[in-house]
């Protein structure tokens, strides 16, 4: 899954990360797992 500067995050990959989030996962693993670039997950974990 790519993600491009005006498409958001699904809610279903929200509920994911911040699933993965709870669980101590890093950002670059939480990168991996989801194919979200780390950039907007950092912005999304920050939001």
């Amino acid at each position: 899954m790519q993600y491009h500067q005006n498409q958001g995050i699904s809610q279903r990959s929200q509920v994911l990360i911040e699933k993965l989030v709870l669980g101590r996962f890093t950002i670059a693993e939480i990168a991996k797992i989801t194919g979200i670039p780390e950039q907007w997950l950092q912005s999304y974990i920050n939001a």
